[in-house]
């Protein structure tokens, strides 16, 4: 089981929600990926645009956050990552509300326990049951600088980037002109966007 502050749980999840398949018959990409690897991290992907939004317990002062577990990963449904966001979703000056996340079997588990005025709260999302794209593989495949004098992309695929929280200046880097942009916002967001095709 691990700790981190719902405004990073929902942050996370919120960053990539808009990343994600659409289509719910397309259940390999329609889904939010988690995963805990000493950093927790929050993926998602359709087929022009990719988000990955990480957070880090180092970054917190004090020994209350992250936790033991071994590596996991578990890949659930935009409508229920849908609903977490909105369910445990608190005001700014709540943010640092503590959530424990827990990957049980082939689901997750998440959980805020009563303080002052909010209720107790625990939502399970069961895994979808299909491997998730390998995106540090993907990014290991573009990771050649090439400078271009302009490329085109979808209008809808580059909005999507304006939603996530804006942690740093939007870097973008070209690393082909029919290959994918690696678009970094902050340290916590690494995103990748295809060229829009000829018309």
């Amino acid at each position: 089981m691990i700790t981190l502050p719902t405004g990073d749980l929902v942050g996370c999840i919120a960053d990539v929600i808009p990343f994600a398949e659409l289509d719910d018959e397309l259940p390999e990409t329609n889904c939010v990926h988690l995963r805990w690897d000493g950093q927790f991290h929050a993926q998602a992907t359709d087929t022009g645009k990719f988000a990955w939004s990480s957070w880090d317990p180092r970054d917190h002062v004090g020994d209350s956050w992250g936790g033991a577990d071994e590596p996991w990963s578990v890949s659930i449904s935009v409508a229920d990552a849908k609903a977490l966001t909105k369910v445990f979703k608190l005001p700014k000056a709540r943010m640092w509300q503590p959530l424990t996340v827990e990957h049980v079997g082939r689901s997750v588990r998440i959980k805020r326990d009563k303080v002052d005025e909010l209720p107790a709260l625990t939502m399970v999302a069961n895994e979808t049951f299909l491997e998730f794209p390998d995106l540090q593989q993907r990014l290991a495949a573009h990771s050649t600088v090439d400078p271009m004098p302009g490329i085109a992309f979808n209008a809808a695929d580059l909005a999507a980037f304006a939603k996530v929280r804006p942690y740093g200046p939007v870097e973008i880097t070209f690393t082909g002109a029919k290959s994918l942009a690696l678009v970094h916002i902050g340290s916590r967001f690494t995103g990748g966007i295809w060229p829009a095709k000829a018309a």
